[in-house]
This record gives C-alpha cells, structure tokens and sequence, in this order.
C-alpha cells in the first residue's frame, strides 16, 4: 500500500535548532527528540544526511540506556529492535522529507516554470482540507490506472475547475453528465435543482441535461410510439416477450411551444381510426389559429402513458420501458382501447415481440374493452383475433364449468393488483357502504375495537390506516392483512375477517414476488370463489332478509339503519362491480 506523504511549509529543508526539533516532535514525538539531541543531529539537512538513525542503539552506550528503552524493545544478548509505531514514524519522516528534497531540487533548475505551484504553510493551515485532496489525487494517480479512475476523480476535477472560471463557461465531462442524467431521473428535478444551485459548478443545468437526452434519442414526442426504441431495448435484454400497461393520471393544464417537434403541446391530440393520437397535431404559423385553438380546443387534463414490461427468462427482473405518452381529456371509448391494443400487437409482432397481454386499473372504459376482446360474458362483432395465427391455446377439460373464458386469446389483460387492493380496502372503509356476509356486517368498527382494545406491538395498526382520505395507500393493506389473526379474537369479527382474507389472497397471487407457482394459483381462485360464492348468496337471499339482520344489529344507529334499509339492490351490499371483475 503507499504511503501519503506529510506537507510541510516551503522552507522545511532549513529548519534548525528549535523550529526543528518541533517539526520532529509534531510527526514522530518528544522521545525520538530526545534521542536526536543525545545524537546533536540539529537539522533537516543533517537528518537526511545519516543512513541508519537507528545504527547507535545496536551499540551498548550507557548515555543512550534511558532512551533506549523508549524506543526499542531489548532482547537478554544486548540486540535490540526497534518499536513498530517509532520506527513508522521515522520513515514517514524521512521519506517525506527527501520527497521535499528532491521536489525542491526540481524547482531549482527550472524556477521560471508556470507550471510549477507551491502552497504556503500558512494557506495550508488555515485550510487543512486541501491536504486531504492532495494526498487523494496522488493517491488516485498511483493506485488506478489512466482509463480506470474512479468517478470521484472526474467529479472533483471538474468541479475544482469550473470553480475559477465565469458560470457562462462551466463545461462538462461525459462521466459527470452521465451522473446527472441519472441523478435527476433518480431523484427528480426539484431535488436536482437543489443541490446544484447550492454546488454551484458541480452539476451541470436541467437545459443541459435535456439536450443530452434529445441528441441521445431519448426524447420522445407526444403521442409518438417508440416501436424501434422498444425493439432495441428488447434485443439488449434478450426478450422476446411483454407485458404492455396503459394508465393515466392528472396533470396541470398548460399550452407550451415544443421547439422540436415545431408544434403546441396541451391540447388534447385527436385520435385516428387506430385510436392511436395524431403526433404534432397542432402545428401552424397562423396567429389566428392558434386563437382558435385556445377558444375552440379542449386542453388535456390527463397524461395517458403506456408502458413496456419485458418477460425474462430465470425470473430476471428488468426495467420497463416508457413506449408512448400524451395528453388526454379521457373521452375516449372502449372501442379506441381495442382498436389501440390491436395496433400495439401489431407493430410489435413486426418486430420480433410479442404483446402477451396488457394491464390497467379498474376504469369502467378499459374494463369493457377487456371484456370484449377476451369474450368474458361480451361478445366483439368482427373481433381480429378470430383470423390470427398467434392465438394462445389453453386446453381448458370441458368439466371445467367455473372456467369463463374462451380457449382462445390472442393476449391476456389483468388489472392492476394494488389498485385492487386499495379499491377493496376503500370500499371497507366507506361510511356509506355496508356489506353484508351471512349474518355478519363488514365494518371498520371490529378494526378500531381491534386498535382500542390491544396494543399496537400486536396488531401495529393505527387509526391512520383505517381513514378512507388517503385512497392509495397501499401499505395499508399489508398491514390489515397482518392483524388477521388478533382480528379474530374480536367477537362478531368474522366476515370482516373473510373480507380482509379476500384482499391478502391478492396480495399473495398478484403481488409477493416471493410466492411459488402453486400457491399464486390456488390464491388466486380462492379469492375469486370467495367473491362468486359471496355474490351467489346476495342474489339468492330475499331482500327483507338482510333488512332484517340490519334491524338486529346492535352496533349501527337507527339514522343508519333506516339508510341501508332504503338501497333498491343487494349490490350495495356487495363489492363493486369493476373490483369484482377484475
């Protein structure tokens, strides 16, 4: 391992006397001072000229007895050895010494040289940190090879640098930008412009960070599917096979000038006999239409984004990829889904990936599209998949009469599990809904006498997870899941308890990675014949009846129960339709 060198002030070679012996005494300690004294060595330049400074103790002197002890341990036939610690402090000593000397002895012959720098002692002092970055760069140099830096190396050097020039000439290197780009995806641009603006010449800006994507490719386009950047991507991991996503969320409504695409972005794009949206839609040179856009056009509320998951091989997980994205107003049709999925299939089948199936939450619109093109109690009027020839097969036994779907299907669809899970945790926390099981109402009151009742180091529930504001908190049902058991001791507490199983069986099947095969199918039906054996006894039971065990129970109010008693169907006593579908 090398050793770092110790800095001193410039003018180290002529120290005598007392500046010396301090010198000495600072790195090494007051008994090798001593020693020197004994031995009239006065000097940096007298120290560096004996070879062995050690060489008089290997001699039995009776003036170097006391110190000989100091310094060495004695062996019975008068040998000595001189103690670890001293000897290393002495060679750090030395070496850095000579090192000054030999540096020095350069300086001399080329005293004009620009290049050269010496730090002041004094600068040193007040500034002790630049020792410390010194003795990184040599160590850098001499432990890694040119090609082989660590990225500290390339960071700090392009900081030191940018530090002594105007902001206007901050340059880059591509390691530092490379971290950029991942640290401002990874951390997002607020935190991003955080520690920028506080590390002025560290980072370079979002701008820049933005043109590096867009000269990369990495930009996309409203509304543009990138097919081929799928198809790439696809290669790299080794994948033939995906799971396609399609979801939207809210966004701010506001019209900006795409400088790349040359067209106004904001707008909600119209969508084409595919149901694919038209990229650069709005593009003009006209003041007059851009007026008109602003009166007449609709902005987009809504970023729909559609997503590429790859199927590995040995269960490897990768990365999705970001297919298309753009702005919607969500007036759209189940018939514009399909028309889009089967576009989707399409362009990826023509090159080489295959589209198993497609995953969404549970909005009414997507869930009738699946309905129909799976043929799950829908029926689709010309459907393309009756004409394809990549169907997947499923030799379904014929006394299989539980099993609903057709044999056939060009892809499979599934929801998304933690949306269902938030759904049915939802629906047991609204105070407008009561489901009934049996004789037994599904309430939150069995979960808060549950709170009340025990300690939290037993259940580790509290009141927040059973408030219905906060809808997508997914933890939630991890936890309401992991109190089944003191759930049960609670009196009345059973079909809460089945209800909950529902959402742990999903939980199980859909979502733990940790889950085999078998045990992901068997609970997936058992969730499923929960719902249908649950909604067979709704249909089954004469209104009056659940009517009557409302009037029994004793843990509603009166208001309550005249409120339940007046709902015209038994699926209010039920979960939601696009829950149980899914």
């Amino acid at each position: 391992m090398t050793q770092s060198l110790l800095l001193f002030p410039h003018n180290v070679l002529e120290f005598r006397d007392a500046a010396f012996f301090d010198l000495v005494g600072q790195f090494c300690g007051e008994d090798i001072v001593e020693y020197l004294q004994l031995l009239r060595v006065r000097s940096v330049r007298s120290l560096l000229d004996v070879n062995d400074i050690f060489l008089p103790l290997q001699q039995d002197y009776v003036e170097l007895a006391i110190v000989k002890k100091k310094l060495a341990f004695c062996r019975s036939d008068g040998s000595c050895i001189i103690k670890i610690g001293i000897q290393h402090d002495v060679d750090k000593l030395l070496n850095s010494l000579r090192n000054t000397s030999i540096n020095n002895g350069q300086m001399t012959t080329a005293v004009t040289d620009e290049n050269d720098l010496i730090i002041p002692f004094e600068i040193l002092q007040q500034y002790p940190f630049l020792k410390g970055l010194i003795n990184f760069f040599i160590t850098s140099s001499q432990n890694s090879h040119s090609t082989d830096k660590p990225f500290l190396h390339y960071f700090l050097e392009n900081f030191l640098s940018n530090l002594t020039v105007a902001e206007s000439r901050y340059r880059y290197n591509e390691q530092v930008l490379d971290f950029a780009v991942c640290l401002s995806i990874l951390a997002g641009h607020n935190a991003y412009e955080f520690l920028r603006i506080n590390m002025p010449g560290a980072l370079p800006s979002l701008i820049t960070i933005q043109a590096k994507l867009s000269k990369a490719g990495f930009r996309a386009l409203e509304g543009e599917f990138r097919y081929d950047d799928m198809n790439k991507y696809m290669n790299e991991i080794n994948s033939k096979f995906a799971f396609c996503s399609e979801d939207c969320t809210s966004t701010l409504r506001r019209i900006v000038y795409d400088v790349r695409s040359n067209s106004f972005i904001g707008f909600t794009p119209p969508l084409d006999e595919n149901g694919m949206p038209h990229i650069k839609y709005f593009r003009t040179n006209s003041i007059e239409d851009l007026k008109s856009w602003f009166e007449e056009k609709e902005m987009s509320h809504l970023l729909n984004l559609h997503m590429i998951q790859p199927i590995c091989i040995n269960n490897q997980i990768s990365p999705s990829f970001a297919l298309a994205a753009y702005g919607t107003n969500g007036k759209y049709t189940a018939l514009d889904i399909i028309r889009r999925w089967y576009t989707i299939f399409e362009e990826s089948s023509s090159r080489g990936i295959r589209i198993v199936g497609y995953s969404t939450d549970t909005d009414p619109k997507y869930l009738l599209a699946m309905k129909l093109v799976s043929g799950f109690f829908g029926v689709l009027i010309n459907n393309p998949k009756s004409k394809h020839s990549s169907l997947l097969k499923v030799a379904v036994p014929t006394s299989w009469s539980w099993f609903y779907l057709p044999r056939e299907q060009l892809f499979l669809f599934m929801q998304d599990a933690t949306h269902v899970c938030t759904k049915l945790r939802n629906r047991l926390l609204q105070s407008s809904a009561i489901m009934m099981m049996g004789e037994n109402v599904i309430s939150i009151d069995y979960l808060l006498q549950l709170i009340e009742s025990q300690s939290k180091f037993k259940h580790n529930l509290v009141k927040s997870d059973i408030c219905p504001r906060d809808k997508q908190n997914y933890r939630s049902c991890e936890k309401l899941c992991a109190a089944l058991e003191y759930l049960k001791e609670i009196s009345g507490s059973d079909a809460t308890v089945v209800y909950i199983n529902i959402i742990r069986c999903v939980i199980i099947a859909f979502i733990d990675t940790s889950t085999t095969t078998s045990d992901r199918i068997y609970h997936a039906w058992l969730a499923v014949f929960l719902c249908r054996l649950w909604r067979t006894w709704l249909d089954l039971i004469p209104k009056r009846q659940l009517d009557k065990h409302i009037s029994e129970m004793n843990n509603i109010s009166e208001i309550a129960k005249d409120k339940f008693k007046q709902k015209t169907t038994k699926r209010n006593f039920f979960i939601t339709s696009p829950s149980f579908l899914s």
